[in-house]
C-alpha cells in the first residue's frame, strides 16, 4: 500500500493527490487509519519522515502536502517561530551597509517627530512604548492584576467584584439613548433592542446563528440575551439549546441542575422525571484530565449511581453535539418516545451484503461515532432504500483476538426500524454458525438493553475508557489514533509511555462513562 501511495505522490499533481486516494477505496481505507487530522496530512506522514514535534515538545501545524509542517503556532506564542524570525531578521540585517542603516535611523526619527513630537519615544514619560514594555513583562502584569484584586477585596470584600448593577444601568441608559443603533447603523441592533424580536430569534437559533443573521459579534448577542433575562449568563448556551429542543417535543416537566437526585450529591444537568431519564451535557474542554475534580472514573460513577436508582443517564459531550447534532436529537427522540419519522418493520425488509463505501456513507450519517473499517457489512433494505447497517470484523482486542472470533463493530438505522438488529444478526449467524460474537456498548448512550434482547451476555465492565482532546481545536480523537505502536512508528521515543508522549504533544485525555463488553456464543 505504501509503495502504491508513493507512486501516486510522485506522479500526480499535488492538488489532486488527496482526491486520487479517496477514489481508490482500498487505499483510502488504509490511509484513513493512520494519524492526522486530514487525508492530506495522513498521506504526508506516510510518505515523509518529518519530525512533527518541535524542539520545545509541541506539535507542529500541518500546512499542505507541498509545504508539510510549519511551526507549532504564531510568533506570539511559538518559541520556534520567534527564533526562526529572529534568525531571518539577523541574517537580513547583516547584509545592510552603513549608509542603509543611517537611512533607517533617519526614517525612525522623522516618524517619531511626526507622531509623538520627539525623535526617540523613550524621551516620553508616558509613551505607548512604555505601556508596551510594561505589559510585555509577565511579572509586571501579575503585579498590576494583584493590585486590582487587592483594591476590590478591600472595597467590596470580593476580588472578582464587577458591580453588575452599575453595568446593567449603564447599558440601559445607552440603550434608551439609542447609542448602539447610532454607533452601528449597518448592524441590526434594533432586533437585539426589541425583546420580543430577540426572543423569536432565540427560540429558533442559537446565539452564534443569531450573530450571523444580524451581522454582529456573538458576544453582543449574549449581552442582550442577558440584558433581557432571556438566558442565565452562568448556564451553558449549548445546554440551553438542548433544553429548548426537549421542550419542542412537548416535554415540560424538566428539572434543571439538581443535586438532590444522587446520594453523592453530584449535579445532574437535566432530569426528566416522567421518563426516568437524566442528561448530562459536558463541554470537552472543562471535562478533561487536567480539571481537578475530573478523575478517570468520575463520569462512570455518575452513570452507575443513576442506574442503581433505575434512571438512565445519557451523557452528551459537546464535540458530538456540535458535529452530530441531528444524530443526537434522533437518539433522544427515540428514547423519549417522541420519534415522528417513518417506522419500518424488519420482517418486511431484506438483508444484503454491501460494500465498505456504502456502509461508510450510511454510518457517517447515522452512527454517533461514524464508520470504522470492517470485513463484512450487512444492509437492511425496505424496497430499494437502505434503512439499517450492521458491520462485523475480526476482533481487535481481548477474547476475539485470542480465539479468532468476531466483533460486531457498528449498528445504525435511519430511525425506528422494529426488529432490524435481530434480523441482521440472524443473517450473520446463518453465514457463520460456529462464530462467537463480541461487542461493546457505550455507557454514554445506553445500558446495553439491545444486546440483552439479542441474546448477548454481559462479560465485563470497562470503567476506564478515554478519548484524546486537542485543546486548540477542541477536537476528540479515538485513543487508538495515538496508541504507543503508532507513536513509535512516527519516530517518538520507544522508552516513553503513551501517556508521556501524548502529554508532550499537548493532548489531553477525556474520560468517558466507560463501556460494557457483551458476548454471544452461537
Amino acid at each position: 500500500m505504501k509503495d502504491k501511495l508513493i507512486d501516486i505522490v510522485k506522479t500526480i499533481n499535488p492538488k489532486k493527490i488527496s482526491q486520487t486516494v479517496k477514489n481508490n477505496q482500498e487505499l483510502f481505507l488504509w490511509v484513513d487509519q493512520h494519524p492526522g487530522e486530514s487525508i492530506a496530512e495522513k498521506i504526508y506522514n506516510l510518505v515523509n519522515d518529518e519530525q512533527i514535534i518541535c524542539a520545545y515538545g509541541k506539535q507542529k501545524r500541518f500546512k499542505s502536502l507541498i509545504q508539510g509542517y510549519g511551526f507549532c503556532g504564531k510568533t506570539g506564542v511559538c518559541q520556534c517561530a520567534r527564533e526562526a524570525v529572529s534568525q531571518k531578521v539577523a541574517e537580513k540585517k547583516s547584509q545592510y551597509n552603513d549608509e542603509f542603516k543611517k537611512n533607517i535611523q533617519e526614517k525612525k526619527k522623522t516618524t517619531n517627530l511626526k507622531l509623538y513630537g520627539v525623535e526617540n519615544v523613550g524621551q516620553l514619560a508616558k509613551s505607548r512604548y512604555a505601556h508596551t514594555l510594561t505589559y510585555a513583562d509577565p511579572t509586571k502584569v501579575d503585579e498590576i492584576n494583584q493590585r486590582i484584586k487587592d483594591t476590590k477585596q478591600l472595597r467590596y470584600h470580593d476580588y472578582n467584584y464587577n458591580n453588575p448593577e452599575k453595568i446593567k444601568q449603564t447599558y440601559k441608559q445607552k440603550r434608551d439613548q439609542g447609542f448602539w443603533i447610532n454607533k452601528f447603523p449597518e448592524k441590526n441592533i434594533e432586533a437585539l433592542e426589541n425583546k420580543d424580536k430577540l426572543l423569536e430569534l432565540y427560540t429558533k437559533n442559537n446565539p452564534a446563528e443569531i450573530a450571523d443573521i444580524l451581522n454582529v459579534h456573538v458576544q453582543t448577542v449574549y449581552r442582550y440575551l442577558n440584558l433581557h433575562d432571556l438566558r442565565d449568563p452562568f448556564k451553558s448556551t449549548d445546554e440551553e439549546e438542548l433544553v429548548r429542543f426537549i421542550q419542542s417535543l412537548g416535554i415540560q416537566n424538566i428539572v434543571r441542575n439538581t443535586r438532590k437526585l444522587l446520594p453523592s450529591r453530584k449535579e445532574i444537568d437535566i432530569y426528566l422525571p416522567d421518563f426516568k431519564i437524566a442528561i448530562e451535557y459536558n463541554g470537552v474542554y472543562w471535562h478533561h484530565e487536567d480539571v481537578a475534580h475530573i478523575t478517570r472514573d468520575y463520569h462512570y460513577k455518575k452513570f452507575i449511581e443513576c442506574e442503581i436508582l433505575g434512571i438512565q443517564l445519557i451523557t452528551i459531550f459537546s464535540n458530538f453535539w456540535h458535529s452530530k447534532k441531528e444524530i443526537v436529537k434522533n437518539i433522544l427522540q427515540i428514547k423519549l418516545n417522541q420519534y415522528k419519522g417513518p417506522t419500518f418493520y424488519a420482517r418486511k425488509c431484506r438483508v444484503e451484503e454491501i460494500d465498505n463505501k456504502t456502509a461508510k456513507s450510511f454510518l457517517d450519517s447515522y452512527h454517533i461515532q461514524g464508520y470504522t473499517p470492517s470485513s463484512l457489512c450487512l444492509g437492511l433494505f425496505s424496497s430499494n432504500e437502505l434503512v439499517a447497517v450492521m458491520t462485523f470484523s475480526k476482533s481487535r482486542t481481548g477474547i476475539g483476538k485470542v480465539n479468532n472470533n468476531t466483533e460486531l463493530v457498528r449498528f445504525a438505522s435511519t430511525g425506528l426500524i422494529v426488529g432490524a438488529a435481530g434480523k441482521l444478526l440472524t443473517y450473520y449467524k446463518k453465514l457463520f454458525p460456529s462464530e462467537t460474537i463480541i461487542s461493546y456498548s457505550d455507557n454514554e448512550w445506553s445500558k446495553g438493553d439491545l444486546y440483552k434482547k439479542l441474546g448477548f451476555c454481559l462479560e465485563s465492565e470497562i470503567k476506564y475508557s478515554y478519548w484524546y482532546l486537542t485543546p486548540r481545536k477542541h477536537k476528540l480523537y479515538h485513543r487508538f489514533t495515538f496508541s504507543k505502536q503508532k507513536l513509535i512508528s512516527k519516530g517518538f521515543d520507544a522508552e516513553k509511555s503513551e501517556s508521556q508522549i501524548t502529554k508532550e504533544m499537548g493532548l489531553l485525555k477525556v474520560w468517558d462513562c466507560g463501556k460494557r463488553k457483551w458476548i454471544l456464543h452461537n
